[in-house]
C-alpha cells in the first residue's frame, strides 16, 4: 500500500470516529434534553391535579371530585392521567391507556426527574 493510500485510509478512519463520537455527544444530549422537559411537564400536570385534589373534600367527593380533576390539566395536549386511591381503586381516569397495570408493575415516586421516567 502507497503512503498516499496509507494517509487517506488514516484521515477518513479518523473523520469518521470523529463524526460518530459527535452523533453520540448530541443524541445523548438530545434525549437527556428531552427526558428533563418531559419530568417538567409532569410535574407540572402534577401540580394541577393535586390543586385539584385539594378544591375537594369528603362532602362533595364524587360529581365535583371529577368535575374538578377533569378540568385540572388545560392546554396539554394528548396527556392522560388518572387518580388512584392509597389501595389502588382508581377514582378518576381522563381515558387513554389503563393505569391501573403501570400502579401495579411500577412503584411510585415522590417527584418525577429525568431519572426515573419511564420510556
Amino acid at each position: 500500500m502507497t503512503i498516499a493510500a496509507r494517509v487517506t485510509s488514516f484521515v477518513g478512519a479518523t473523520f469518521l470516529s470523529c463524526v460518530l463520537m459527535l452523533g453520540l455527544v448530541v443524541q445523548s444530549s438530545l434525549s437527556q434534553h428531552f427526558d428533563e422537559q418531559a419530568a417538567d411537564e409532569l410535574h407540572v400536570v402534577s401540580a394541577s391535579v393535586e390543586r385539584a385534589l385539594q378544591g375537594t373534600t369528603e362532602k362533595n367527593y364524587g360529581d365535583a371530585l371529577h368535575e374538578h380533576l377533569r378540568g385540572a390539566v388545560s392546554g396539554h395536549h394528548g396527556m392522560y392521567y388518572a387518580v388512584f386511591n392509597s389501595n389502588g381503586e382508581k377514582l378518576f381516569s381522563i381515558g387513554g391507556p389503563d393505569f391501573s397495570e403501570l400502579l401495579s408493575n411500577t412503584a411510585p415516586v415522590e417527584m418525577a426527574r429525568k431519572d426515573n421516567l419511564y420510556h
